[in-house]
């Protein structure tokens, strides 16, 4: 138990909600932030954000491992969205692997592509529901997800406006004032407590 030093926030689908998760458990880890993805989303938001270190863009997933080894805090790794090249590599350096999961159709169909390489890297994993509608019971995402056999997280992150907003002006949805806040900060201490 405890929190864990490397995490990577990983889906082999695109349009997840990486991003955005990797941004929020970093800043409440308070460490380094690694950008594996070749969009750049997280370097372009860390670069607005005028953070003390910059976020790492390291491309090559084959060097995450040496990467990791250089550093000595908390890191969160913000993958790209394909099952290719290196991953494998790099979930296998990492603490812990955070899968996002969209809760419906077209995300579940694929999920267990993602789950498999996770499965490959040895690495212990956890599900996070992502953008779940305000009406949704997160009971309900939570049990049909656990028939993975994986560790779920119970607080959803719910689909809200402001996460897209706060992007903008370099902030986390974690650093979102009210429930979203809230949500990852409950979010950030259930992984310590899994790990």
């Amino acid at each position: 138990m405890g929190q864990p030093k490397t995490i990577a926030v990983f889906s082999g689908k695109g349009g997840v909600g990486k991003t955005t998760i990797a941004a929020a458990l970093g800043t409440l880890a308070g460490g380094t932030l690694i950008d594996a993805d070749p969009q750049a989303s997280l370097a372009i938001w860390g670069d607005r954000r005028q953070l003390p270190h910059p976020v790492i863009l390291e491309l090559a997933l084959s060097r995450v491992a040496t990467r990791l080894a250089q550093i000595n805090e908390p890191v969160v790794i913000d993958t790209p969205g394909v099952l290719a090249g290196a991953v494998l590599e790099a979930l296998r350096a990492v603490d812990l692997i955070v899968v996002p999961v969209l809760f419906d159709q077209l995300n579940i169909d694929v999920l267990q592509q993602t789950l498999d390489t996770a499965e490959l890297a040895g690495t212990q994993t956890v599900l996070l529901p992502n953008r779940v509608h305000h009406r949704t019971a997160a009971t309900s995402v939570t049990k049909e997800l656990q028939e993975y056999g994986l560790p779920v997280c119970p607080i959803p992150v719910r689909e809200r406006a402001s996460y897209r907003d706060c992007w903008a002006d370099g902030l986390s949805a974690a650093e979102v004032a009210g429930a979203g806040q809230q949500d990852f900060a409950d979010i950030w201490a259930w992984i310590q407590e899994v790990v």
